[in-house]
């Protein structure tokens, strides 16, 4: 009897966690959010369709307020939130562009918007918990009210309750991205966001 007791509580705890609201975790993203000063990752982006799979993956380097860096096998792109550099490395060509949001609002990682958007147009489930990259996470299913054919689902991590992977599906096209090696707040200098073009560019 005193095991049976013991299995309907941990059933019930079980049972409570699983049913943590979405408006729960978009909570926990907004207070996280604001603890996050930068990020680093190696993004892989998949999509697959009748037509085949195409994969893209580059390195993604992100700090707060407007600072960005993407570097693919053909292409670099930096940003110190003044200045903008494209550059492609296989014609050996650079484009500046001015990028300047000193009179804008800072750039946020901020998914909780995304979720509020879900909870009005998702059926949103809470599945459990998996690893990705090594990363504790929750994963999300979310399905389109009164559509059938579409399915997203989300991995949040527990700790910084950021989405380090995304999977979608509508009818015959697949796409998912993950961030792959992420770490958060490393103490990235500014000077990583300025790109010196190569000799003869």
């Amino acid at each position: 009897m005193k095991k049976l007791v013991i299995a309907l509580m941990l059933a019930s705890l079980i049972a409570g966690c699983v049913q943590m609201s979405a408006e729960e975790i978009a909570k926990k993203m907004q207070e996280k959010e604001e603890q996050i000063e930068d990020l680093r990752a190696e993004v892989l982006a998949v999509t697959e369709s009748p037509l085949g799979e195409f994969k893209q993956s580059y390195t993604y380097v992100f700090k707060k307020p407007y600072k960005i860096y993407m570097e693919s096998e053909n292409f670099i792109t930096v940003s110190n939130g003044s200045v903008m550099w494209s550059y492609d490395k296989i014609n050996n060509k650079v484009m500046v562009l001015e990028s300047n949001f000193s009179n804008r609002e800072p750039i946020k990682l901020d998914y909780t918007e995304i979720i509020k958007d879900l909870l009005e147009r998702y059926d949103v489930q809470l599945l459990g918990e998996e690893k990705v990259s090594g990363r504790d996470c929750y994963v999300l299913n979310l399905k389109p009210k009164g559509d059938e054919g579409n399915v997203t689902k989300m991995w949040v991590d527990k700790e910084f309750w950021f989405p380090v992977k995304m999977e979608y599906k509508f009818g015959e096209f697949s796409m998912f991205i993950e961030y792959r090696n992420l770490s958060f707040n490393n103490g990235i200098d500014d000077s990583f966001f300025e790109f010196k073009p190569p000799e003869r560019c």
